[in-house]
Order: C-alpha cells, then structure tokens, then sequence
C-alpha cells in the first residue's frame, strides 16, 4: 500500500540521519540539516554511510526547453535577402533607379521603354506595400516543448567541531567525497580479464559511482548523482584536523522529471499518508 511505503520510507531517513556522521548542531531543528545518503537506482537509501550537515545555502535549478520550430516556414527565413531587401525598402530604390533610366530614354525603342516604365511602377507599388511587413506569424512562431534537463541542486555544507573534529569534520567530508568518486577504476582491461566471471566484467572492468539521495526539509531528491565537489583547503585548524569547513557540492537527478517525479519528493514522512486521507475524506461528499 502507498501509504506504507511512505512510513517506511519516512522511518528509513530519520534512522538513516541518526546512523550518517555529522557534526553537532545542538538544538538545531532537524529539518533545517541536510543528508545525503547512499541509495539505489530505484531510490532506496541506504541508512548506513549518509553524511549530515546544514546548508548555508541551497538552490533549485530546472531547465525547460522551448523552442520556435516553425519560425523558418516563414518567408523571412526561406528568402532573407529578398524579405530584408522589401522590409527596408532597398528594393523601392532599386526599382526607382530603373523607372529614371527608363524615363531618360536609355532602354532602347519607344515601345520597350513603355514597357519598362510600366513593370517598374507595378513592382514599386508592390514593394512598398511590402514595405515594414514580415513573414513572422503567432502560428509559425509558435513555441514547442523539446523536454527538460535533469534537475540541478548546488549548495554549500558546513562542517564544524564541537568536539572532535576528526568525527564531525574530516570524517564526514571524507565520507561524501568519497560518495562521489568511481566504486573501482581497473588498472586496464588485462586487470579485468584477469578478475572477470562474465563478459560484461570483461568489457566493463571498473564500477561507476553510486547514486545518492538528499533530504533537507522533509523533500527527499533521489536517485541524485553528484556532479561536483569543491571544498578550501585553508580552514581553521586543529592538531586533530580543520575545525571548521565548507563544502560545495552540485547534485543532479540521474534522468529527467516530470510532475509525479516532483510531487512525490514533496511528500515528508506522513505527507503520502495525510493526502490519502483527505482525499478519501472529500470523495464522501461527493
């Protein structure tokens, strides 16, 4: 049932906060300290191996693609030259050159020049009719959706000793750079020939990095990858370690979203399980 699986899942982040390193924050709200935790690619998490710490500042990022597919129906784009030359009325004085070169009687017999005075005047009016006119139109200029790209988290942790910065500073940004890195990299491919039992550990001898899951909140993001780590090396210092330390850390969603995929990260430990409820509620009176 949903709802079960909303318990679980809601019982599964607070014991996977209480089992992730972190440092100590004292009082501070839970909700208010993010986790990032192991997770599989369905977005289970692991509750073992997370690393906790509030944000100093989190962004949500999420493109959308649009584009004008039909703007080049128009005659503007088929015939640039000639939309350009209409629209400025270049062609106008073009046009007026041949009617002086007719009327100065340079066009060769009586009946040719009367012709060409009569061409050339048609083609004026036509041009300046087309003068500041454009091909453009509300329906080729029309916007289409071409999809969206995966969804992009960019924030910076902070880490700080309260009492022993190996525990609360080194080992938790240990602990998350290593989330990032390969499983295993293979020396090269006669180490995997070496070390396979199939073919596909043949062809693919190393392992890719895990996905990871971030709650901060109650909004769980899952099955995220981690795209970028970054972090200064010059912090406040202690024999046993940096006693104080920021992160900063690029997440994105390992494929593209779509509302479902969104509404069901809004849902907290009890958020599905509410919802139900006053759904099957409201459905009474109706």
């Amino acid at each position: 049932m949903a709802w079960v699986d909303q318990i679980i899942g809601g019982v599964t982040q607070m014991v996977g906060k209480q089992l992730s390193v972190s440092s100590n924050w004292g009082s501070l709200h839970p909700d208010l300290i993010g986790n990032i935790a192991p997770c599989s690619v369905d977005g289970i998490a692991d509750p073992i191996g997370g690393v906790s710490a509030p944000f100093q500042e989190l962004n949500f990022e999420q493109e959308f693609n649009w584009q004008s597919a039909f703007e080049n129906m128009s005659s503007d784009s088929k015939h640039p030259t000639i939309a350009a030359a209409i629209q400025s009325a270049s062609m106008v004085q073009s046009i007026q050159v041949l009617k002086q070169v007719a009327a100065n009687g340079e066009g060769g017999q009586e009946e040719q020049q009367g012709m060409l005075a009569k061409g050339t005047q048609y083609l004026e009016d036509l041009f300046q009719k087309g003068q500041g006119r454009t091909g453009i139109t509300k329906l080729n200029s029309r916007q289409v959706f071409t999809g969206n790209a995966p969804l992009k988290l960019s924030g910076t942790l902070v880490f700080r000793a309260y009492q022993d910065p190996i525990s609360e500073v080194v080992g938790p940004i240990n602990q998350l750079i290593a989330m990032a890195y390969p499983k295993s990299l293979a020396d090269g491919f006669i180490q995997g020939a070496v070390q396979s039992k199939d073919v596909v550990s043949l062809l693919f001898p190393s392992e890719a990095p895990g996905y990871v899951a971030l709650t901060y909140k109650g909004v769980t993001y899952k099955p995220l990858v981690i795209e970028n780590i970054s972090r200064p090396l010059v912090n406040p210092y202690s024999p046993m370690g940096d006693v104080f330390a920021t992160v900063q850390i690029a997440l994105g969603s390992h494929q593209s979203w779509d509302t479902k995929d969104y509404m069901a990260a809004q849902q907290g430990m009890f958020g599905g399980l509410v919802s139900d409820v006053v759904n099957a509620a409201s459905s009474l009176f109706k």
